[in-house]
């Protein structure tokens, strides 16, 4: 297993991507694992930027390629556009029973979708009925992550980039909304963080409920663990979110 000297255990990356970028880092799949080895990084859940960007089922397949080339260091999301969904649920079924494909990325921003369209609801009605990972790209209202939580009880949500925004009534109104859930996560990827973000998530609802992620090639992941360095979280808290929280959805 692969260590953080920094931290003295291996970290989990859940937020990640393969593939090219418009504005961010170029970097191939053998560049980020030594980045990952320098860094302390174990593993990587990553979707791919061509199926996010242009088309999702020859993006999938890379994707698909890589997690089945690096078995112990990468998996893999199924990206779904909700503009192409002709025989959804059996490609779905086909992309999630290969090795290393554990969950579905959604991309609302680059699909220009609302994410409590219509077609998303299919795609959250098959991860209910399955119990399987969505990792949502989500800036919108709160309410809707709620009313998603709610809905759908037994879909493990991971709402992407949501620590970066420390609105306390925000996080009061998921704190006292979701006391009943513990399988909707929200991930610490952002370009920005604001000061006493990633705090006051913890403070509020628990580090048991938050997911570190880089978010590369978009960011430096060397970034985003250097943000852990110096924080103001205790031991167990960073160890939650650096490690534990995702290594209980990849194995339970």
């Amino acid at each position: 297993m692969i260590e953080c000297r920094k931290f003295g255990y291996s970290i989990l990356d859940a937020h990640a991507h393969i593939g090219y970028s418009f504005d961010g880092y170029r970097m191939s799949p053998e560049e980020q694992l030594h980045s990952m080895d320098i860094l302390g990084i174990e593993k990587m859940l990553a979707s791919n930027l061509h199926a996010l960007y242009f088309d999702p089922v020859q993006g999938n397949r890379e994707m698909a390629d890589v997690a089945a080339r690096y078995p112990e260091r990468i998996l893999g999301y199924v990206a779904v556009n909700p503009h192409h969904m002709e025989g959804w649920e059996a490609y779905l079924n086909e992309m999630l029973a290969l090795p290393n494909m554990v969950g579905i990325k959604l991309h609302p921003d680059f699909n220009s979708y609302p994410t409590n369209g219509p077609q998303y609801h299919r795609i959250y009605e098959y991860a209910n009925r399955h119990r399987l990972l969505v990792l949502n790209h989500y800036f919108g209202d709160v309410k809707t992550i709620v009313e998603l939580a709610k809905s759908y009880p037994h879909m493990k949500m991971i709402c992407g980039h949501r620590c970066a925004y420390p609105n306390l009534d925000e996080i009061r109104y998921l704190r006292d909304n979701l006391a009943d859930r513990r399988d909707i996560y929200f991930d610490t990827t952002s370009s920005c963080v604001a000061y006493g973000a990633i705090e006051r998530y913890c403070e509020y609802l628990g580090s048991e409920r938050i997911l570190f992620g880089t978010d590369t090639p978009y960011f430096d992941p060397a970034y985003q663990v250097g943000r852990f360095l110096w924080c103001g979280l205790n031991d167990r808290d960073r160890r939650n979110i650096l490690r534990e929280n995702m290594w209980n959805l990849i194995t339970k």
